[in-house]
Order: structure tokens, then C-alpha cells, then sequence
């Protein structure tokens, strides 16, 4: 368990995040018809706070062990984490499609073939539930 400090500090960028993700989300619904480099920037980000998110609430194995997670802020960790929904499987791919995305360039990423949409929110959206 990491120090007072360490959780104070990480509830303010899970904080951070989850309010990004959420604005992004806003703008790219209030502005439809954004295109080019500005809806690419907007869904970007908005896709990187999803992947942040999801590792948050998800950590595997491969996560760095400064990573925040949702865990540490919970009463009683083990029936937090019996309650909290799993991933399905659509939601892992998703989650390997973002960081092929965005973690490093990689020659097997393809954006045309990521299709994105609201629903894809929801995979952060039900868990601070």
C-alpha cells in the first residue's frame, strides 16, 4: 500500500483523468461535424484517458507498480474487486487496440480498423458506479 502522500497524489490525477474523460467526451458529442487534425487531437485524448481509466480500475500484470489503482480507495479491496464488473471480451481488445495506439508507434496499429464510439465510454462510466 503506498503512503498518505503517494494516495493523496494519485487520487488528484485519477481525478484528473476521469474529469478529462469526461470533457473530451462532451466536446466530441457537442461538436460533430469538428473534423481534421482538431477531431483527431479531441478523440486522442479523450482515448488516452480511456486507456489511463482502464488501467486504473484493470491493472495486469504488466502494470509498473506506481501505477494508481482504484483499489487503494476502497474500505474492503477483495469484495470491491468480486463486485467490480470484468472486463468482457470486446473491452480487452479494446483496451490492446488503445495501447497500440497510443503507448508506442507500432507497425501492427491500424486507426481506420479501431472503430470508436460512446459505448466505449461506458467501459470507464460503469465502474466509478
Amino acid at each position: 500500500m503506498p503512503s498518505r502522500h503517494h494516495l493523496r497524489k494519485g487520487a488528484k490525477h485519477a481525478n484528473y483523468e476521469m474529469g478529462m474523460l469526461h470533457d473530451t467526451a462532451a466536446q466530441l458529442q457537442a461538436m460533430p461535424l469538428v473534423t481534421g487534425i482538431r477531431r483527431a487531437a479531441l478523440l486522442e485524448s479523450w482515448a488516452l484517458h480511456l486507456r489511463n481509466l482502464i488501467e486504473f480500475f484493470h491493472p495486469t500484470s504488466a502494470t509498473k507498480p506506481d501505477t494508481v489503482r482504484a483499489e487503494w480507495y476502497v474500505e474492503d479491496p477483495l469484495r470491491w474487486a468480486n463486485d467490480l464488473p470484468a472486463l468482457k471480451p470486446a473491452e480487452v481488445a479494446k483496451r490492446r487496440a488503445l495501447h497500440k495506439l497510443l503507448a508506442h508507434i507500432s507497425y501492427l496499429r491500424d486507426a481506420r480498423t479501431s472503430r470508436w464510439s460512446m459505448r466505449h465510454h461506458g467501459i470507464v462510466t460503469r465502474r466509478l458506479r
